[in-house]
């Protein structure tokens, strides 16, 4: 079979697809290109025509960042790390194979760029990690004193400050950490980002897991730069300093800028809280500058229960719906010139406003991983319609992926990472299979618009329901992973709210922050109230349907399993990809069967809380334990809690310590 580039594959395509009945029909060339293998082929050869297929097709580019992803992955769940020579020796073995050996095979090039990806990703998660030491390790009081880079506040209006160290006393930490974050409760004025502050602090080291394999919250706060959390023992004073009143002017700037943004985030919030109040004002301030400290934890799980978790985060569906409503809003006004319209390209200046518009948004939300890949794929995406060029979607997924994992290695263990980039790939992967297969089929596309309102409404509800069935299906694996938790009517959560959410809420959140400037904010503020409130209640009602299922935490092999079934489906192009459903299922069913096991005896970090394992409940030996600790044992491990009967902490019996020593 001869190999056909894209181009060559255009042509066909353009000059043969159109006249065609169906793939039968078609030249030969074609129909190789287009028809997987026959089953009278053998197994080798149908292996064989698949994989001539992906490569024909340049998919081997969507490979690297998979493979980026689990190097990076690997080198961080080993306990040792891997020296660098170790890594960039083989590294330079490979590129110089790449760039000098060009006759060999193509299968053979495929395989030695996923492998040289495997080393890359490996390497660049050591190079991450190579950063002095900043985490205490072990609890202590002292007074500190340093600069603002942060304050949120939760929904008692109590400030949570996030301060660079500059200075530690009584006792003095010998090797401080850059940055620490303390919960301030006594009353006092709210101080600003960038001013000095000072204080006596309790400073705790970050926790590290809740379970072996659990969530490793050390882990978190070394990439986010945080060496310490704690509280002020009394209220914190601001410290003025002549000529600045307290502000830093010698920061780097990158520390700078980071003040900067957070001063206008604080700005923002504060304009919202002014108008709006309670959950409102929460969920305004989380879809627009990523604060969500003000929201209640009722609503929080009212939102999760009823598949609606995502409305809090600043995905890729805000950055759409954000820079698509700006886009569309300079087209129509220029429509209302036919003058404009003809002497100026007004698609490509709307397309760059909308840049400038996601920029912005991207900026002020603090640039979560869902936030910068929905502006790296929207970005590629508006700059092709700028440039007069067709953007390839499933390829700017990958594209994203590669640029985040080489800046930040440890983004791939986060939760926002996985969901993020499964719930986009999979959409993209499905939707677009589902466009060539109509196309390849000659299923004809209309443009014709269907006078029936009723009609085009189930369409809408149609695609709500299935883009909501698809992100959920991919994003399940990796929230029974995180979360322990899945939604059973997500679906309806989505169908019901989302409309309300594109059409209202984010396009009313748009507006608000761009007549911020001018005072004019508060109608839009108003009404943009009362949207999120009808989202609320729509999560409320679906959460009392009593669809939050608790899924317990995976065997780690079969989640692994089904997330390798995962990348091959949405990789794939050729029937190869339904090998990837299959190794889902594979997974699935393991887990079912191999359940993760339940440990004989819960200890938490610090020893003080016990807990023992027998039968289908977990008796602790405290009766007020840590609420946080216990419903992660709990829901990871599907266990009913049980605490001591009298006022005392529980004391084991002397055959219990035996047992406790023996499984120990």
């Amino acid at each position: 079979m001869p190999h056909l580039n894209k181009n060559q594959t255009k042509v066909l395509v353009k000059e043969e697809i159109e006249g065609i009945q169906s793939i039968e029909s078609a030249p030969a060339e074609l129909r190789n290109f287009c028809e997987p293998a026959r089953a009278n082929d053998g197994i080798q050869s149908y292996f064989t025509r698949c994989f001539e297929r992906e490569v024909n097709f340049a998919h081997d580019f969507l490979w690297i960042p998979n493979l980026l992803i689990l190097g990076a992955f690997f080198n961080f769940t080993r306990q040792n790390n891997i020296p660098n020579l170790a890594l960039l020796i083989p590294i330079m073995i490979f590129i110089a194979v790449l760039v000098f050996f060009k006759a060999m095979r193509m299968r053979t090039r495929f395989v030695l760029k996923l492998i040289c990806a495997f080393f890359i990703g490996a390497f660049a998660a050591n190079i991450e990690m190579q950063k002095p030491p900043h985490l205490i390790d072990q609890d202590l009081t002292t007074n500190i004193s340093g600069y603002i880079v942060s304050v949120q506040l939760d929904a008692k209006n109590i400030p949570r400050y996030v301060i660079e160290l500059e200075a530690t006393s009584d006792p003095k930490i010998r090797r401080p950490p850059q940055r620490i974050q303390l919960v301030a409760k006594s009353d006092h004025q709210i101080m600003q980002v960038g001013q000095l502050i000072t204080g006596r602090a309790r400073l705790s080291a970050p926790s590290g897991p809740v379970f072996p394999s659990g969530h490793d919250f050390a882990f978190s706060a070394y990439v986010k730069g945080i060496g310490a959390y704690g509280f002020f023992l009394g209220a914190p004073q601001p410290v003025l300093t002549s000529g600045n009143h307290g502000i830093k002017l010698h920061l780097p700037f990158s520390a700078k800028f980071e003040v900067f943004v957070r001063n206008i985030q604080s700005h923002i919030a504060g304009r919202i809280q002014a108008t709006l109040s309670g959950d409102a004002a929460g969920i305004a301030s989380a879809l627009i500058v990523a604060d969500k400290r003000s929201i209640s934890q009722e609503v929080v799980t009212e939102l999760r229960q009823a598949g609606l978790a995502h409305v809090l985060a600043i995905s890729g569906l805000h950055m759409v719906l954000a820079a698509g409503t700006l886009f569309l809003t300079v087209r129509f006004l220029f429509s209302l010139f036919l003058s404009l319209v003809h002497s100026f390209p007004v698609k490509k200046i709307a397309a760059l406003g909308a840049i400038c518009a996601a920029s912005s948004y991207l900026v002020i939300s603090g640039a979560p991983i869902s936030a910068q890949r929905a502006w790296i794929m929207q970005s590629i995406i508006l700059f092709a319609v700028i440039i007069d060029r067709p953007a390839i979607t499933l390829r700017n997924v990958g594209i994203a992926a590669i640029i985040i994992v080489l800046l930040s290695p440890s983004a791939v263990m986060t939760p926002g990472f996985q969901m993020s980039f499964a719930a986009a790939a999979a959409l993209v992967s499905v939707y677009g299979s589902w466009a060539r297969r109509s196309e390849l089929l000659g299923v004809q596309q209309t443009e014709m618009v269907d006078p029936n309102i009723l009609v085009k409404g189930v369409k809408i509800i149609v695609g709500l329901a299935m883009t909501a069935l698809i992100a959920g299906i991919a994003t399940g694996i990796f929230s029974a992973q995180h979360f322990y938790h899945i939604a059973g009517y997500g679906i309806l959560g989505n169908v019901l709210a989302m409309p309300i959410v594109t059409l209202f809420v984010m396009p009313l959140a748009l507006l608000s922050v761009l007549l911020m400037p001018y005072g004019l904010e508060v109608w839009p503020l108003l009404a943009l109230g009362e949207a999120i409130d009808m989202v609320v209640f729509i999560a409320h009602w679906v959460a009392q349907l009593d669809g939050d299922f608790v899924s317990g935490k995976p065997n780690p092999w079969a989640a692994f399993t089904c997330v390798i079934g995962f990348i091959i489906f949405v990789t794939m192009r050729s029937s190869l990809k339904y090998i990837g459903f299959s190794i889902i299922v594979i997974g699935i069913v393991a887990n079912i069967i191999l359940p993760l096991q339940t440990p004989d005896i819960f200890i938490s970090e610090d020893g003080k809380l016990i807990g023992l394992h027998q039968g289908d409940t977990l008796q602790v030996n405290r009766t007020r334990p840590s609420k946080f600790i216990v419903e992660q044992w709990q829901d990871a491990f599907r266990v009913n809690i049980t605490k001591p009967s009298t006022n005392k902490d529980a004391k084991f019996s002397k055959a219990e310590r035996a047992d406790l020593l023996t499984l120990s």
